[in-house]
This record gives C-alpha cells, sequence and structure tokens, in this order.
C-alpha cells in the first residue's frame, strides 16, 4: 500500500544520467518522512547519479522533481538548501576546521546576508553534534579525526541545515563494521525522531537490509521500491545480485560465499552452532556434503557447566576405514580430512 500522503519529495518520469543519456527508466519515487531509505544496486548503475540528480546538483534528462509540491528546478539555490542537505563522498571539506566550524557551516541557509550566527544557530549546531555523539571533538580539526568521526561530522552539519531531506551517497565506505552499524543505526533513528526523509546509497547491503525501513533496488535502471522484507521473500534481492562466486540466503537474509567444491564428506550430529560452522569451514576448503562419503565427520556437542570460555563447546570424530580420530576444535578437523585427502 502506497502512502503517497507521507512523501516529502515525489518524482514523476524521472530520467537521470548526462546531457541527452539517461541511466535511469522513467522514475515515479516518493520519499517519506521519518523514514531511512537506502538505494542499492550492482556497480555502474547510477546510484550516485540518480543522488545528485535528486538533491539538484546536476539537472535531470527528462522529467520533475517536486519537493512539498514544489518544482525542484523553480527553486533558488537559497530555497534547495533550505529543503535538502547532502553528505556526499566526494564533500570537498576543510581538513584544517574544526568540528564546531565545520557543523556551524550548516546554518547558513538560515542567516543574513553577512554570513552571521546568532546565538540560536550556535544552539543548534551544540544539539547537532550532541544528536550524532561528535560534540566532545568540537575543538578538533578534521583532519585530526577517524573517518567514523568525520562522517559523523558531515551529518552534523545537515543536521544544522535543519531540511526535510538528507541526501548520503555511500556514508559507510571507508569505515570498519562497527562504524558502518553506528552510522546506519545513527541515521535510522535520525529520520525516526526528526521525522526527516533520509536517502542513502550503500553497497553495504547486507546492512541496510538489516537497518533500513525502506528499499530502493536498482536494476537496469529501473526501481522496485519496497520494504526489506517484501523484496527478500519475493527474491529481488537474490536475483538482482545473482553470481556463481555467492548466494543469497531466504534464511537468513544475507550473502552467503558460494565455495565451490569436488570432494565429498558426509557431517552427522545434532543440528547446532558446531555442526554449522564445522559445514562452513569444510565448505571454504573445497568440500561439498555427500552422505555416500568414506569420510564422516561426526559432531557432539559438549554440555557447558557455566561460562567456562577454556571448554571445548563439542568434540568432533573424523572417520575413515580404520581411522577415528578424536578433534578437540575445527581445525584439528580441517587437519584430519586433509591428512585424508593426502594419503588417498
Amino acid at each position: 500500500m502506497k502512502n503517497d500522503k507521507y512523501n516529502i519529495l515525489t518524482t514523476k518520469k524521472l530520467e537521470a544520467g548526462y546531457k541527452s543519456v539517461a541511466l535511469t527508466s522513467k522514475l515515479n519515487l516518493g520519499l517519506e518522512r521519518g523514514t531511512l531509505t537506502s538505494l542499492i544496486g550492482t556497480n555502474g548503475c547510477g546510484k550516485s547519479t540518480l543522488i545528485r540528480t535528486l538533491s539538484g546538483l546536476q539537472s535531470p534528462v527528462s522529467g520533475d522533481i517536486s519537493v512539498l509540491g514544489q518544482k525542484l528546478d523553480s527553486l533558488t539555490a537559497y530555497k534547495k538548501a533550505r529543503l535538502i542537505s547532502h553528505v556526499l563522498t566526494d564533500s570537498d571539506y576543510l581538513r584544517s576546521i574544526t568540528v564546531r566550524n565545520m557543523v556551524a557551516m550548516g546554518r547558513f541557509p538560515h542567516t543574513n546576508f553577512l554570513g552571521h550566527l546568532s546565538s540560536k544557530d550556535w544552539e543548534v549546531v551544540e544539539q547537532s553534534m550532541m544528536k550524532v555523539k561528535i560534540e566532545h571533538k568540537r575543538d578538533s580539526l578534521l583532519f585530526e579525526l577517524s573517518d567514523g568521526e568525520r562522517q559523523r561530522t558531515l551529518i552534523a552539519k545537515a543536521l544544522a541545515q535543519d531540511t526535510p531531506i538528507i541526501f548520503l551517497d555511500e556514508p559507510t565506505s571507508f569505515l570498519d563494521m562497527r562504524n558502518k552499524i553506528e552510522i546506519m543505526e545513527l541515521l535510522r533513528t535520525l529520520a525516526h525522531t526528526s521525522e526527516k526523509a533520509i536517502l542513502l546509497s550503500t553497497h553495504d547491503i547486507d546492512i541496510a537490509l538489516q537497518t533500513s525501513d525502506r528499499i530502493w533496488l536498482m536494476n537496469s535502471g529501473s526501481i522496485i521500491s519496497g520494504i526489506p522484507e517484501d523484496l527478500i521473500i519475493s527474491g529481488k534481492i537474490a536475483s538482482t545480485f545473482r553470481s556463481d562466486a555467492f548466494t543469497f540466503s531466504l534464511e537468513t537474509g544475507s550473502f552467503k560465499v558460494g565455495h565451490r567444491g569436488a570432494k565429498g564428506i558426509n557431517v552427522t550430529g545434532d543440528d547446532g552452532m558446531a555442526k554449522k560452522y564445522t559445514i562452513q569451514a569444510l565448505q571454504r576448503v573445497g568440500y561439498v556434503l555427500d552422505t555416500a562419503s568414506p569420510v564422516t565427520v561426526q559432531v557432539k556437542p559438549v554440555e557447558q557447566d557455566g561460562l567456562t570460555p577454556d571448554r571445548h563447546i563439542a568434540e568432533w570424530r573424523v572417520i575413515h576405514e580404520r581411522k577415528n580420530d578424536l578433534c578437540h576444535s575445527i581445525e584439528d578437523v580441517l587437519y584430519a580430512v586433509r591428512e585424508i585427502a593426502v594419503k588417498s
């Protein structure tokens, strides 16, 4: 069910591209308030071009973009800056500026022609830093920050601009896993608490599917819009990112590397974490599951009597003809089956 009444931005037959070359089909899209939307798709499909077009940083090939009922191409730069803020990967920020002053730059659309910030403006700056948890770095220079801290600063600048829409192009690029997840969670929280429409492009698909309210799935110039779960169970995610190198698991809603193996092995035992990761390790080194294999790995979980990390969670037996080796780790299992392969 479409909720058009919640849309802050809409497009009508929008073609994004360069000059007369369109990279997208005629898109009719709606960006909802209070929603984190992730734009995903394969490399080179036009995600960044679409973000820049929706931001008003480049003109569409054809079609219309409206923000709160106003045609984007009819607005002055000043009015656009009061409606849309953006954090782009090619943002040319000054590395020798303090965090506080960088965030303050977001207030310029709200100042007079002299660009003087009032006490109210500085209050907004302070609140924006606090919302992204970067206020403790207010006096630090940008070049002194980590990548995650720098990204939080740029998001704070967009917040200080106080627009109903925020666009971000690859905000989690070059971040470690912790910062990727924290930034995505932060953006979702900001969308919900501030009733802003936040759209970002990303290649971190697994994280986007777990944190986004809505997904724009871009493929061959068209976009399918839906909540992550609908796109997963419909097979749209799997078909868009189909590859011989990996598969998309409907069970886990994530990608799994598709190791090719020619050697068969049988794995028995109660289903559980120990068995799951035993199979994963064996597949990684080139084995496929085969109940008729002459090599069997038996997995027997060991009952725990408390939090004792030095104890084994399972015992393994690698059985082959007259061989029956007891193993105390998955690594031991890999050594045992490799030894069998060498002697065979």
